[in-house]
């Protein structure tokens, strides 16, 4: 049995793989050809399956002697259904866990989706900067911004939500000569903090008059900073006495001229860490386009299209969404939750058919205990009650030992998160429920075919 079902195993492994690769979002490739070592890597994987799936009846029916055999105690009644309960025991346990998982997953995934991380990020469409010049990206946004679609336009060194530049803070004003502070930095362009809608706490945003002294070449250049709460925080300030500050950026000389509201610049992973944004024209990788609430957007893509047409005619258009930069963050977790979910219904699946053969074993066996009670007027529903509740119990001793198992894998899983949800009670209850029901569903069918059984049947052999 085993043998015949290798075949079709492998048939469906690879049929199914490419449609399951693409549902995690991974690649994964089934070459048997390339690979010398699968198929009888996967025939000695069936027979060590065969042969620990006979190895136990054998044992059994081996050690029985004939002469209880001859007093009617069969191997059967001996070991064999103690041993079926605690193997739908473990199968209801790892479905269960799976099940617990992928609520605990989900929920997150969710939770990270749904979090306000103090930026505006839908409606935002990310432009190559790297094709663009400093006259290019000028002539690009009057363009634009002349477009009643398009609401906002500005550039940063990396992606906001993924900000990788580490610099340090050499002098700040009123401390000790050597000072010094890690921070997160990126250059920006002047319109950055309003284009995200980053609330400003104090001070105002940038000026065309802090652009050009950024870009003054002499010795009359200074910066004009945009800082975030943890900064001001580190250096043990206010927003309202930052302002006005001077500070030492890598080289870069100049006063803080906004305190900005802390928002997530990387992965929920991370807590948020001071972060400095400063106008500087060197280079954009990315610029921003930003739609207008209620725009279409196929339509105000076509328009922004169009524009880049015209200043970049050679170059080819292509664009994402920052939203979709923000997805990507969370890749392997969103690989995780797909799998989880998948698997579920896998566990379930062959837990139930390992239930539905227990209960079909067990009817059969108690096949004339069921005339008799009937016979002494036992009702349909009570002989169902009375079949069924070994196997509830069976998936609630399941339950029992799932809930710690799962709680303590889900809170390692969730300690890799700074912003992280809290297992609820209500997750176990759900996965409990649903196992419960489906159990109910497998062995109802069986339980009551043989609660209605004619009990002259049964015992007509009596």
């Amino acid at each position: 049995m085993v043998l015949l079902s290798l075949l079709p195993a492998l048939l469906l492994a690879h049929l199914l793989l490419p449609p399951f690769a693409d549902y995690i979002g991974a690649t994964i490739q089934l070459n048997l050809q390339s690979r010398a070592v699968f198929c009888p890597g996967a025939l000695v994987f069936a027979v060590s399956v065969s042969l620990l799936a006979g190895s136990w009846p054998a044992f059994v029916i081996s050690a029985f002697k004939p002469t209880q055999n001859m007093k009617g105690n069969s191997p059967a009644r001996q070991g064999r259904f103690t041993w079926g309960n605690a193997l739908i025991v473990f199968q209801f346990t790892v479905s269960m866990l799976f099940i617990i998982c992928t609520l605990v997953t989900t929920r997150q995934l969710r939770y990270i989706q749904t979090k306000n991380t103090g930026l505006q990020r839908s409606q935002i469409v990310v432009l190559d900067g790297d094709m663009l010049s400093d006259n290019d990206r000028s002539t690009l946004k009057n363009k634009l911004l002349a477009l009643p679609a398009i609401s906002g336009f500005s550039a940063s060194y990396d992606s906001p939500v993924n900000i990788q530049g580490g610099y340090n803070v050499n002098r700040a004003e009123g401390k000790s000569a050597d000072f010094e502070l890690s921070v997160t930095a990126i250059p920006i362009e002047k319109d950055f903090v309003s284009v995200f809608e980053i609330p400003i706490l104090a001070g105002s945003d940038l000026t065309d008059q802090d652009i050009a002294r950024a870009r003054d070449t002499t010795d009359a250049r200074s910066y004009s900073f945009v800082v975030n709460q943890r900064f001001v925080q580190a250096l043990q300030w206010t927003p309202e006495t930052a302002i006005g500050k001077q500070i030492d950026l890598n080289g870069r000389k100049g006063q803080i001229k906004a305190v900005v509201r802390d928002f997530n610049f990387a992965s929920l992973r991370e807590d948020i860490q001071p972060v400095v944004l400063f106008p500087e024209y060197n280079y954009f990788g990315n610029v921003f386009v930003k739609v207008a609430s209620g725009s279409q957007m196929p339509q105000a893509l076509d328009r922004i299209q169009g524009v880049w047409k015209e200043v970049k005619p050679q170059t080819p258009f292509q664009y994402h969404f920052l939203d979709d930069d923000f997805a990507d963050l969370y890749q392997h977790e969103q690989q995780t939750s797909r799998t989880m979910f998948l698997f579920s219904f896998i566990t379930i699946g062959i837990a139930c058919m390992g239930l539905f053969a227990l209960a079909a074993f067990q009817a059969q066996r108690r096949v004339k205990e069921i005339g008799i009670r009937k016979v002494l007027g036992a009702s349909v529903g009570k002989i169902v009650f009375l079949l069924t509740t070994d196997f509830v119990k069976m998936v609630a001793i399941a339950l029992l030992l799932a809930i710690p198992v799962g709680w303590w894998i889900m809170q390692h899983w969730l300690d890799n998160f700074a912003y992280r949800i809290h297992v609820e009670w209500w997750i176990f209850a759900a996965a409990g429920i649903l196992s419960v029901a489906v159990a109910l569903l497998t062995i109802s069918g069986q339980a009551i075919r043989a609660a209605r059984t004619n009990p002259v049947k049964s015992l007509r052999r009596e």
